[in-house]
C-alpha cells in the first residue's frame, strides 16, 4: 500500500500538468467564475486545436467545407462533454436542398461551436470572417483549407468581389455562407445595426 501511495504522490509532485488539471477541478468546485473561464478556454483550446491537427488530411482537398465536418462533430462533443448549453434559434429557416446566406448573431469567441453544429446538421455551410483571422496562424490555415472565406471589412470594393464568386458557389455547390451582419461581436438581446455586406 505504501508503494502506491508513493507512486501517487511521485506521479502528482513530478507532473505540473496533472497538479494544473487538479487545482484547476478544486478552483471550479469553489468558484463559478474561475469554473467559466476553464470551459471557455477548454472550448477556445479544443476549436483550436480541431482546425489545426487535421491540416495534412486538409490538403488532400483543399478549401472543402466538408473538410470541417469531422471537426465540427469533435468540438460539439466536446462541448456537450463540457456541458456546456446554448441554443441556436431559426434553424427551421435554412433551406437544407439549397444554397443561400445565412445570417447569424456574433455573441463570442465560441461562436466557432455554433458554426460547427450548424456544419454538422447541414453541411456546406462556410463562414464569411475578418481577413486578419487567416494570419493567426495556424488556425488561419486551416481555417482555410475548410473554405473559410476571408474578406477585408476597410476594403468596400474588394469584399464586394469576394463575395460575388462566392454567389457563384452558392449556386454551383448548393454552398451556404454564413455571416455575422454586425460585424462584432455584441452578447446584448437586441441586435446592433446590420452591415450591407450580407445583403450585397
Amino acid at each position: 500500500m505504501e508503494a502506491i501511495i508513493s507512486a501517487i504522490k511521485d506521479a502528482f509532485l513530478g507532473s505540473w500538468s496533472l497538479q494544473l488539471v487538479l487545482v484547476s477541478i478544486l478552483l471550479s468546485l469553489v468558484w463559478p467564475t474561475f469554473k467559466y473561464y476553464a470551459k471557455m478556454t477548454a472550448i477556445l483550446f479544443v476549436s483550436f486545436m480541431v482546425l489545426v491537427i487535421p491540416i495534412p488530411l486538409f490538403l488532400i482537398k483543399p478549401r472543402w467545407p466538408l473538410n470541417a465536418l469531422i471537426s465540427g462533430i469533435v468540438a460539439c462533443e466536446f462541448i456537450r462533454w463540457l456541458g456546456v448549453e446554448y441554443e441556436i434559434r431559426g434553424t427551421e429557416h435554412i433551406n437544407v436542398k439549397n444554397g443561400g446566406v445565412v445570417l447569424l448573431n456574433h455573441q463570442s469567441a465560441i461562436d466557432i461551436v455554433l458554426l460547427s453544429r450548424l456544419l454538422r446538421d447541414f453541411r456546406n455551410i462556410v463562414p464569411v470572417v475578418k481577413k486578419e483571422l487567416f494570419y493567426a496562424f495556424p488556425f488561419g490555415i486551416g481555417s482555410y483549407l475548410v473554405g473559410v472565406v476571408f474578406i477585408d471589412r476597410k476594403n468596400t470594393a474588394s469584399a464586394k468581389d469576394v463575395m460575388n464568386r462566392e454567389s457563384i458557389a452558392i449556386n454551383r455547390d448548393n454552398l451556404k455562407l454564413a455571416i455575422f451582419p454586425e460585424g462584432t461581436r455584441h452578447d446584448k438581446d437586441t441586435l446592433l445595426p446590420f452591415k450591407k455586406g450580407s445583403f450585397h
